[in-house]
């Protein structure tokens, strides 16, 4: 996910390559001053849609706000819907030459219930890795990757058909012009000129705190996402490429203001449930998200589209915020190229329509579980429930692993 800090606490994966060479982009006076698609965010979202369009022989801006390699709070899980994505870019390799871990099964820990549900399929990356991977997967494609900077949409004029794009770096600042915009970036989105992000925040919303580690002595099972659930948040745990372990936590924003330190809950949970990893994390850089589940009425505008956390997100860290963010970019690009020399108002439109057929059957596993954890009253009945009747927690994790079904959405080229 975008928009972080850092937290003291005490389509055809071979169609048309471009030939134009790859280049990272480190002075925005060096940029275009027009491309076909400028995309705001270099995350999974805007990397795959870079990769997907690139691949169909467009010129592709991205805008990264960072420098890779960087940590991002994340489950670090990629679902059977990521996985799903992947194989149709041709990108499943990657995962291989991180030899990122495969997931079999999801322990869920709550009181003194434990229950454990087998994953149809699953593998462990951090975003360390894998955004660094996929922006070397889109230079070798050909797109420009501007990283230490900052975007805006600036007014679009009547009279104008083209998308002009703030982009500022450390010291100079570049206006370029886009066909369409696509904007991933992050949770709390851009403004499109003096207008902030439309994203409604759902009351009571935890915020996510994240940290990657290397640890020798601990006892986190490989292939397993361990998800430990308390009264005034959850921690999920897994074992990611090269034994890296990376826990990321979604918590009441309550929980920071106690006199005791974020390490401190993190240690009194792991011992809670009869688990160690030997880390000083009183002493960690805790890095945080601002407040998870919200939603974007119209994620669309006048050319532009947002795809990714941009375009809503809904608790947990269960993998599926990747998956979601993944399968949307690919669809987004499918759209963009399809549409892009005849684009109209009625292709924002039809992006919104398509947006929600693609996520609304599988957000509603995920909207479920992330009720269920809101309090632990609620918790300890569904683990009590999962344990007496194993088909309720198949049918969750089956609905956050479903893939989507792209035979149901109409996006066929406009005509000329």
């Amino acid at each position: 996910m975008e928009q972080e800090s850092i937290i003291h606490v005490n389509t055809d994966p071979t169609a048309i390559m471009p030939t134009v060479n790859a280049r990272c982009a480190h002075d925005v006076a060096s940029l275009p001053s027009r491309t076909d698609v400028a995309i705001i965010g270099g995350g999974v979202a805007g990397l795959i849609s870079a990769i997907a369009l690139a691949r169909q022989g467009l010129q592709v801006v991205v805008a990264e706000k960072k420098s890779y390699p960087r940590d991002k709070v994340c489950g670090a899980c990629l679902n059977a819907n990521a996985l799903d994505t992947l194989a149709k870019l041709n990108l499943l390799h990657l995962l291989d030459e991180l030899q990122a871990p495969t997931l079999t099964q999801v322990q869920i820990q709550c009181g003194s219930r434990t229950v454990r549900l087998p994953l149809p399929h699953g593998r462990a990356i951090t975003r360390r890795e894998f955004d660094l991977a996929l922006a070397n997967e889109a230079r070798r494609c050909g797109v420009t990757i501007a990283e230490n900077t900052t975007a805006s949409l600036e007014e679009l004029r009547p009279d104008q058909n083209l998308r002009c794009v703030k982009i500022q770096g450390s010291q100079q600042v570049h206006h370029m012009e886009a066909a369409i915009v696509l904007v991933a970036a992050g949770l709390s989105g851009v403004r499109e000129g003096s207008q902030p992000w439309p994203a409604q925040v759902t009351p009571r919303s935890k915020i996510g705190i994240g940290l990657s580690l290397t640890c020798q002595t601990h006892n986190i099972a490989p292939n397993t996402i361990h998800l430990c659930v308390r009264e005034n948040g959850y921690l999920g745990l897994v074992q990611a490429e090269q034994g890296v372990l990376n826990l990321a936590a979604a918590v009441d924003s309550d929980l920071l203001k106690q006199s005791k330190s974020f390490g401190i809950w993190v240690h009194e949970t792991l011992a809670k449930y009869q688990l160690h990893i030997d880390y000083p994390f009183e002493e960690a850089e805790w890095r945080g998200t601002p407040t998870l589940t919200r939603k974007v009425l119209r994620p669309y505008g006048q050319r532009w589209l947002a795809i990714g956390d941009s375009a809503g997100y809904v608790e947990p860290f269960t993998g599926e915020g990747m998956a979601w963010a993944m399968a949307g970019g690919n669809l987004a690009a499918h759209v963009v190229s399809s549409h892009l020399k005849h684009w109209s108002t009625k292709h924002e439109e039809e992006w919104g329509t398509i947006y929600r057929k693609m996520i609304r059957h599988r957000q509603l596993s995920c909207r479920t579980l992330s009720w269920l954890l809101q309090n632990s009253f609620r918790s300890r009945l569904a683990i009590e429930a999962a344990a007496w009747f194993p088909g309720i927690g198949s049918w969750l994790i089956h609905g956050i692993n479903q893939q989507a079904q792209p035979a149901t959405i109409d996006v066929a080229p406009s005509k000329a």
